[in-house]
């Protein structure tokens, strides 16, 4: 991430935790982290918000070639050097997506993010879920789950409804869940296990 330049989103901002999200890996608000949005690095490379500079990842004695610490694993290195991180970690830390320069690109970036965590249609619905604290829409995707047992040929039809009906805006979590639900038509890698 050395290529860093003045007005670029701050990679520990895009990373850090979300105060909200003290839940579960599984749980925790993926609206909080489509809405969160942090600072912007000055010419000297330092966030306006956090004080991050990435001077801090090169002059880090804990980080080792090809494995970074914790605290860079994914501000300094975006989770490329994963050859020794556990799945599960690498999920925790990469949750709010890998890094793009860009506020503006983050609701996108999550919707791509999570889609490609997700192998089976209740997954999908349960990551979906927690893309939106909305009653309404928590009901629908609720009757989703119930209908997709019975048949889950009704998957994508239900889906491009909901979708539509409550995602149809340029808001941040539109985006967001628009984006979610092209990648997984596009990747197509749902498995039929809807247990």
């Amino acid at each position: 991430m050395e290529h860093l330049k003045e007005d670029d989103a701050c990679p520990r901002c895009w990373h850090q935790c979300i105060s909200g999200t003290r839940t579960g890996i599984g749980t925790y608000s993926i609206e909080e982290v489509v809405l969160f949005e942090g600072g912007i690095l000055d010419k000297n490379g330092t966030c306006n918000h956090c004080s991050w500079n990435f001077g801090f990842v090169r002059n880090c004695n804990s980080c080792q070639k090809d494995q970074p610490c914790p605290q860079h694993y994914a501000t300094g290195y975006n989770g490329v050097l994963n050859k020794h991180m556990p799945a599960t970690m690498h999920n925790l830390y990469m949750r709010s997506s890998p890094y793009r320069c860009r506020w503006e690109e983050r609701p996108c970036s999550v919707g791509e993010w999570y889609a490609n965590q997700v192998s089976t249609y209740m997954e999908a619905i349960s990551v979906l879920k927690r893309f939106t604290s909305n009653w309404k829409i928590q009901a629908d995707l609720i009757d989703l789950e119930r209908k997709i047992v019975c048949d889950v040929n009704l998957f994508w039809p239900c889906l491009k409804h909901i979708s539509s009906r409550y995602f149809g805006t340029s808001d941040k979590i539109s985006m967001a869940v628009k984006t979610f639900c092209y990648v997984l038509w596009k990747n197509g890698k749902l498995g039929s296990n809807v247990a």
